[in-house]
């Protein structure tokens, strides 16, 4: 009996790991996304006391004049939303971590942010603080990397 294996040397099975890592913060951010536009669907049955803000403000947020806190998403969907849109909510926090760690790694970091539209001082702040990242620039970042194959 043969057996069919392949020998990567270190630095293929390092880039491996990390288009892997890349890939999972990749569908984390996509799936926190289509539970954010979920969410917007819910808006309708969702009582006023998941949503914060004055009534007014509520209102507003009702009619799409005001943007959804990442608050009133997160206790929306917990409210309301599947099981799937759950587990995207809560695995968010992990996939933030995942990146800033990522970026520290990378050497071209000013070329990746850059690349991704994202301000110096911002990304400063995010590497600080990862829970700042919104899924919008983790996806941006994300294929900025596999785009320059850093």
């Amino acid at each position: 009996m043969e057996a069919n294996f392949v020998i990567l040397n270190p630095m293929e099975e390092f880039a491996t790991a990390l288009e892997q890592i890349d890939e999972h913060i990749l569908q984390v951010a996509t799936n926190h996304l289509a539970a954010t536009e979920h969410a917007k669907q819910l808006l309708e049955k969702a009582e006023d006391r998941l949503i914060s803000g004055s009534p007014g403000t509520i209102s507003l947020k009702r009619y799409g004049h005001r943007p959804l806190s990442q608050h009133d998403v997160d206790t929306i969907i917990n409210s309301l939303g599947s099981d799937v849109d759950k587990q995207a909510i809560a695995d968010l926090g992990n996939a933030q971590r995942a990146l800033s760690e990522r970026l520290k790694g990378t050497s071209y970091v000013g070329l990746v942010i850059e690349q991704a539209n994202i301000p110096y001082a911002q990304y400063y702040q995010r590497s600080l603080k990862p829970e700042l990242w919104k899924p919008e620039q983790m996806v941006a970042v994300v294929e900025v990397l596999k785009r320059l194959r850093i």
